[in-house]
């Protein structure tokens, strides 16, 4: 009986191992995709759902196309969940080793920034922990201390100053934390903020 040579019994396998790698290749998810998806879960708080993303490769620095007043911008999923007071979610980013310095599009603001404005508390404090930079500022000079005084977030001020920020930096309007603080209303919160930017 004529042998038949291996490389003619081999064909048929390549031929499907191909196929089947063509096969999974185009149902592989697109990684932009993935990214998109990671960024809406972190916004939302689906601390599930980023976990997953994560463990399937998506990209945790990428900057992502949102959308405001008709206006295109761009932020990371750490930016984002930040900005919501996803403190487990942010924990779980910075624990992929994500730049905890990466800026928006819209007034350049890392995610401290964005923490401080909106008077996370303890995302400020996780932030912080995990060396983000205290005085970064946005676009406009604006620090998040600054931010805090103007908000009024007392709290957010105290861990912000204990990590060493700088209550003495200018903005671009030459305000300080301590002109924010004065600016406000409430005599008895503007008293204590007072007090605390100038112990």
């Amino acid at each position: 009986m004529k042998s038949i040579p291996p490389f003619k019994l081999a064909w048929p396998f390549m031929i499907l191992l191909l196929a089947i790698g063509v096969g999974v290749q185009l149902f592989v998810l697109d990684p932009s995709k993935e990214d998109q998806a990671l960024y809406d879960a972190a916004k939302k708080g689906d601390l599930s759902a980023v976990q997953t993303l994560l463990d399937e490769d998506a990209d945790p620095n990428a900057m992502i196309t949102y959308e405001l007043l008709g206006t295109e911008y761009k932020e990371t999923a750490l930016r984002a969940a930040a900005g919501e007071g996803h403190t487990a979610i942010v924990k779980l980013l910075i624990e992929q080793e994500v730049d905890i310095e990466k800026e928006s599009s819209l007034g350049k603001e890392a995610p401290l920034l964005a923490a401080s404005y909106m008077g996370h508390i303890e995302t400020v404090r996780l932030l912080l922990a995990a060396k983000a930079r205290v005085d970064h500022p946005n676009k406009w000079g604006k620090t998040p201390l600054m931010w805090a005084s103007d908000k009024g977030h007392i709290e957010v001020m105290r861990l912000l100053l204990k990590a060493g920020a700088n209550r003495q930096l200018k903005d671009e309007d030459g305000k300080t934390a301590l002109d924010y603080a004065n600016a406000h209303n409430d005599a008895a919160l503007k008293a204590q903020m007072l007090a605390l930017l100038k112990s």
